[in-house]
């Protein structure tokens, strides 16, 4: 089966590959805790499959889109280094 995981931080997904279908890998997820804005994507997708090997990558997803169990729940972009760095400029120009 084909997997494709996306990497935002590259701008693609990644693909992978194993011989064991993902409901043969674990039970069907469920979302820990509900909130009015919704759930996390790490909380309510299938996790990449344990021996899986990576097959390459591109701009489009195949197979089954997955959330990779190596970054857990959440993943720190470029985004949010931006947003970091933005709050301690004006922390900053705030002190001095």
């Amino acid at each position: 089966m084909i997997y494709s995981v996306w990497r935002p931080d590259r701008q693609h997904y990644e693909y992978y590959q194993d011989t064991k279908g993902v409901s043969d890998d674990g039970p069907r997820p469920t979302p820990r805790k509900h909130s009015k804005l919704g759930n996390a994507p790490g909380e309510i997708s299938w996790k990449l499959p344990s021996g899986a090997e990576y097959s390459g990558n591109g701009h489009a997803a195949k197979g089954v889109v997955v959330h990779p169990d190596t970054l857990g729940d959440f993943d720190l972009g470029s985004a949010s280094v931006i947003g970091i760095a933005a709050i301690a400029l004006g922390l900053y120009m705030l002190v001095r």
